[in-house]
């Protein structure tokens, strides 16, 4: 970062046009999840505040992405803004709005004839989990980068791209399909592991290089003085790395909760039906008696 920035103000980086598209997105939220699933969803289909707020905090994460100063950072001045903004979109806002879709709409989104298949094949575990970490790492490979961030559109199409994995890669986890969640919940804490596992390399590229490799950043404008291009590259894989270790917890730790709770459940009912059946023993012994 060669050159100086004085004059730049953090109030004119927000977009505030991604107000407005959070709106209405939110609108449709609602009322895909008001008259709709009363008109199409199961009977007594509702959802819960819990998943309702999960959405919508997945909106306000987009919007924190894309609407707030993080976005102009990242794509002017600080790689490591960009790693932040990468962090929200790949990591932490698709598994909150999967948990927040109804079921019965994502039940209609993949009974389409093109995308049902898709979605179907790319959701598999191996799958989703090998494309998103490999495209993930194969865009951080320095000369790749560099290519990307010269050219908008091929980076656009390989940005929107890198979203539809990171659907898919979360998928496995949230389903939110009741029917078509086919892992246990310890085959998926260790599908998070191993997510984890495979991020690691392209985190750890970035953070233990001694030289600037993204070359894009070499002649940024310099916003903070304190922050040398290599020390802001190196930090941007270690946010990466933070930020993908706490939602990785957050993801194991919700798994893990669902776990005890399904458990507690089934003792509940096996509880139930033993006393049931004594009780229905009892019964049938009292005319012999």
């Amino acid at each position: 970062m060669n050159s100086s920035t004085s004059n730049v103000s953090i109030l004119s980086m927000w977009n505030y046009e991604w107000i407005i598209y959070v709106i209405i997105l939110a609108v449709i939220y609602l009322i895909l999840i008001g008259p709709l699933t009363r008109k199409f969803g199961d009977k007594g289909e509702q959802l819960s505040r819990i998943r309702m707020w999960s959405f919508f905090s997945g909106l306000f994460l987009l919007f924190l992405a894309y609407g707030s100063p993080i976005s102009e950072l990242g794509h002017t001045y600080l790689f490591s803004a960009h790693m932040t903004s990468m962090a929200l979109i790949y990591l932490a806002m698709p598994p909150l709005l999967l948990v927040g879709t109804p079921a019965w709409l994502a039940r209609k989104v993949i009974s389409l004839p093109i995308i049902g298949p898709i979605v179907s094949f790319m959701t598999r575990p191996l799958i989703a989990i090998l494309f998103f970490n490999i495209f993930f790492s194969i865009y951080h490979v320095p000369i790749i980068f560099n290519q990307m961030t010269s050219n908008m559109g091929l980076h656009m199409i390989y940005h929107y791209a890198l979203i539809m994995f990171a659907f898919f890669m979360w998928w496995p986890v949230f389903c939110p399909v009741p029917e078509k969640d086919g892992l246990s919940e310890l085959q998926k804490m260790g599908y998070i592991f191993a997510n984890g596992v495979l991020l690691t390399p392209a985190c750890a590229l970035i953070i233990f290089s001694e030289r600037v490799i993204y070359s894009a950043y070499i002649d940024a404008p310099q916003l903070f003085a304190v922050l040398p291009t290599v020390a802001d590259q190196q930090l941007g894989g270690v946010i990466m790395k933070i930020m993908q270790e706490i939602v990785y917890g957050c993801a194991l730790g919700f798994v893990f909760y669902q776990w005890v709770k399904k458990q507690k459940k089934q003792d509940k009912e096996e509880e139930n039906n033993e006393v049931s059946g004594y009780g229905y023993l009892e019964v049938t012994r009292d005319p012999l008696s």
